[in-house]
């Protein structure tokens, strides 16, 4: 295989999230050139994302110094140091790769993002943060992330009538973007569409909830869920060393890759949550043209974690970019006292995150109070969260993705 097919085949399988085929063919076309640009650059993506960041860095320096024009470089060491919290130095290497290539939409995203989260910026700065994606656009017209953060710049301008005009736009080519149907919702809320917007979420429709079913007839699942508990708890991969920008959980601790660890009771909970998932799907309707039930994936993944969480911890409000459908599953809950918000630890809906208003006000929150054993189930765009609680006890649940593969 020549370095052209090999770096061909490292893309195609990079863009298909099989990492570790990329990441081997990324390496065996750096063995034929050693500082091929595009291989480097891609590998250090990957780098990144697996948490390997010292080595991305390595990797990058390398190729800046052989190739001093490249673009990409620049991007991604401005990546790098966005993922250390360095968010003067990514826009010093943003703005670089902008130099080198105006006309590109990548840098200008990047740099739109990081104005954002700099806490020089204010709301009274979103018109010229908005300009900034919106040169972004212009650069590259289908570019969601560009869109999207137009959007998101108009909602937070409380402009809905030209939000809803963005949006429209990226579904017209993308019409089960994730992000998109979310900040759909917010806006067709505050627009008072709300018949438009329930179709949309489907609380009780496709927002659902159901008891885990066993298959194993000698463990009732109070006993089942106390195992569970105490697996989760001294699983290899439990820990409180965490990334907050890139988890919603605040406070406690995770368990990511739940299904790394070869334990019964885990590979016991594994069957009865794709059951659950299974059923859900086929009890769907099939609905043409709907950014969820028009996309019911024939083949999919379930990507599985578990949040621990303690007194005044909390869920932020969110949504599951790369999932179709996301859920949760209860597995121990604490104890409330009474001069709580009666609300405290239940599963809030139709909050917004990230930082955007409520349009349609709070009267659209919807609430479901969890229960050990209970598994919700709902579509990813869907904005959720959990309400903070105050106790001595952990509460401990179990969330999924169901990633839609259409290769």
């Amino acid at each position: 295989m020549n370095i052209n097919d090999a770096l061909k085949r490292a893309i195609y399988h990079h863009n298909e999230n099989r990492i570790s085929e990329a990441e081997a063919l990324y390496r065996s076309v750096l063995e034929f050139e050693i500082n091929h640009p595009i291989a480097s650059v891609l590998l250090a993506k990957i780098l990144l994302q697996t948490g390997r960041p010292n080595a991305a860095e390595k990797i990058l320096k390398t190729v800046i110094s052989h190739h001093a024009y490249y673009m990409q470089a620049y991007n991604a060491m401005g990546d790098f140091y966005e993922n250390k919290k360095e968010q003067l130095n990514a826009l010093r290497c943003y703005k670089k790769a902008l130099m080198l290539e105006p006309a590109q939409s990548a840098p200008l995203v990047a740099i739109g993002n990081i104005m954002q989260n700099l806490n020089i910026y204010s709301d009274a700065d979103n018109p010229k943060i908005f300009e900034v994606y919106k040169r972004a656009v212009i650069n590259q017209p289908k570019s969601l992330p560009a869109l999207n953060n137009c959007a998101a710049i108009q909602i937070k301008m409380l402009l809905p009538d030209d939000a809803l005009k963005t949006i429209n736009n990226v579904l017209s080519f993308s019409p089960n973007n994730i992000r998109a149907n979310a900040y759909k919702t917010i806006i067709l809320q505050g627009l008072g569409r709300e018949s438009e917007a329930d179709e949309l979420i489907g609380f009780g429709k496709l927002i659902q909830t159901t008891e885990l079913q066993l298959n194993t007839c000698d463990q009732n699942l109070v006993a089942f869920n106390e195992k569970l508990k105490k697996v989760i708890l001294k699983h290899p991969n439990f820990t409180s060393d965490w990334d907050p920008a890139k988890r919603a959980i605040r406070g406690g601790a995770v368990v990511p890759r739940l299904f790394d660890y070869n334990h019964p009771i885990l590979k016991k909970f594994e069957v009865a949550i794709v059951n659950a998932v299974g059923n859900y799907m086929r009890n769907l309707q099939n609905k043409e043209n709907h950014p969820f039930l028009g996309y019911k994936p024939t083949q999919y993944t379930i990507d599985i974690w578990a949040n621990v969480l303690g007194s005044n911890d909390h869920q932020s409000s969110h949504i599951h970019n790369q999932g179709w459908m996301s859920g949760v599953y209860y597995v121990s809950l604490p104890e409330n006292s009474v001069e709580e918000n009666p609300y405290a630890g239940w599963l809030e809906f139709n909050r917004p995150g990230y930082g955007l208003p409520a349009l349609g006000g709070e009267e659209n929150f919807e609430r479901i109070a969890p229960k050990p054993g209970m598994i919700v189930m709902f579509p990813s765009y869907v904005w959720h969260g959990t309400i903070p609680f105050t106790s001595q006890d952990t509460r401990i649940s179990i969330a999924f993705d169901v990633h839609a593969d259409y290769s």
